[in-house]
């Protein structure tokens, strides 16, 4: 189980196809422009694009506008000056940096730039268009889920867990609260084996948890969002995939996002690597269909930059689970 556990802790500190996203958002571009200052862009040229709004009364992400540029036939664009300075400010940081790069400044993106290689062996570099395996961010998601279940009162952050899996060891002293904040103490005794349907993993997965009797301490552990996607099914009668497909990738229009099992959705995701001694290319990172079907709730999404930025601003902005709730669960 520890070695388990260390390989899925080095995959995810080493994974360094992960992207990179800056947002420029109202209230945080101000605290940027030094780093545009410095790299010698004007404030009359930001300036400009100040005319888009960035307030919307459904609480919406802003529209993304992409800026004016030839396609190259990696899938990059051509420069304009500006932007041409910004590359050059920061390809001193990006020496190692392996991933795509995205600026929005007031819904519009202002900078998007690949850099490395998605596929070293095939020499497909990085883009616009790669998609990126988000990883744990994707538990933001199905926290996202359950706190609008808690608004909805379809459940309670105080529910006890034997309530949905009575089977589970220490079900009944623990809350839904401690899946959503890692404090529930569970340990994998082994890996589960392979299933696609939600159910089924779900169910193999909590056979194998114990408990080490330290709840409330927070400790790491992907199965326990994949409890929380077990409950959401149990109450919803829905997969996963549908839930997200309606509450999230449609509403926003996230069309790169999708499953990392599913390859028709993935025409262009992205190789992972491990980083050591300063070589960006040391080895490919790859799952097994287990791997991938296993994170159910918990690691198995991927999508482009600017999808992301979509998702990302839609739940800072309490598109899903008011402000109300989130402060509710916090103070808890």
């Amino acid at each position: 189980m520890k070695k388990r556990a260390n390989k899925r802790s080095r995959k995810r500190i080493k994974y360094v196809n992960l992207f990179t996203a800056i947002f420029f958002s109202p209230f945080m571009h101000n605290n940027y422009w030094f780093f545009f200052k410095k790299m010698g862009v004007s404030q009359s040229n930001l300036d400009n694009l100040d005319h888009m709004s960035t307030e919307f009364s459904d609480g919406s992400a802003p529209p993304l506008t992409k800026t004016d540029g030839k396609e190259l036939n990696n899938g990059q664009k051509t420069l304009t000056p500006e932007q041409q300075k910004i590359e050059d400010g920061i390809k001193p940081y990006l020496k190692n940096q392996v991933g795509t790069l995205l600026i929005i400044r007031n819904g519009q993106i202002y900078f998007e730039r690949g850099y490395g290689y998605s596929d070293l062996s095939k020499r497909i570099e990085n883009s616009a268009e790669t998609q990126y395996q988000i990883l744990s961010a994707q538990k933001a998601i199905t926290a996202q889920m359950i706190m609008k279940m808690v608004e909805t009162n379809k459940l309670s952050l105080s529910d006890k867990i034997d309530k949905y899996y009575p089977e589970l060891e220490s079900g009944d002293r623990l809350e839904i609260k401690n899946l959503l904040n890692m404090t529930s103490g569970l340990v994998m005794s082994d890996q589960s084996p392979f299933a696609k349907k939600d159910a089924e993993i779900v169910d193999r997965t909590v056979s194998r948890l114990t408990s080490n009797g330290k709840i409330g301490k927070w400790d790491y552990i992907d199965q326990n969002y994949v409890l929380l996607t077990g409950i959401i099914g149990k109450i919803t009668g829905k997969s996963y995939e549908e839930l997200f497909n309606e509450d999230f990738k449609k509403p926003l229009g996230l069309s790169s996002a999708g499953f990392v099992y599913n390859h028709t959705e993935m025409p262009h995701l992205a190789t992972g690597y491990y980083f050591k001694n300063q070589n960006s290319y040391d080895g490919p990172v790859y799952e097994n269909d287990l791997e991938k079907y296993s994170e159910l709730g918990a690691g198995n999404i991927a999508m482009t930059t600017h999808d992301f930025y979509k998702l990302l601003s839609s739940i800072l902005q309490n598109k899903f689970a008011s402000k109300k709730i989130r402060i509710k669960f916090c103070m808890r």
